[in-house]
């Protein structure tokens, strides 16, 4: 399609690198959405960028960054951000899965 791009990145390393330029580089709007979210240097990024009037929305799977601590969270809605945590697996696996295999 025109004025679409797409880039195989070789490494873990190349694909933050990448994001994080994707990231300074914005002027209107982020949206992300991580299936796995650790603590590390994105989500300073984004404040920052939520603070310099950039629209910041993170989509998070709730079982995918199980144990991320709140304040890593906290401080993206402190910032201007938007975080959702999406708990649908989370439920459904509370709800069938496990009762599931808890009586096998």
């Amino acid at each position: 399609m025109p004025g679409n791009q797409v880039d195989l990145l070789p490494s873990p390393a190349a694909i933050q690198q990448a994001c994080l330029q994707l990231v300074r580089e914005a002027e209107h709007h982020l949206h992300l959405l991580f299936y796995i979210w650790r603590d590390d240097c994105i989500r300073d990024l984004l404040i920052e960028k939520a603070t310099q009037g950039v629209q910041v929305r993170v989509l998070v799977d709730a079982l995918g960054s199980f144990g991320l601590p709140g304040e890593f969270l906290g401080g993206l809605i402190k910032g201007g951000g938007t975080l959702v945590e999406s708990t649908f697996l989370t439920n459904c696996l509370s709800l069938s899965l496990l009762g599931s295999l808890l009586f096998i």
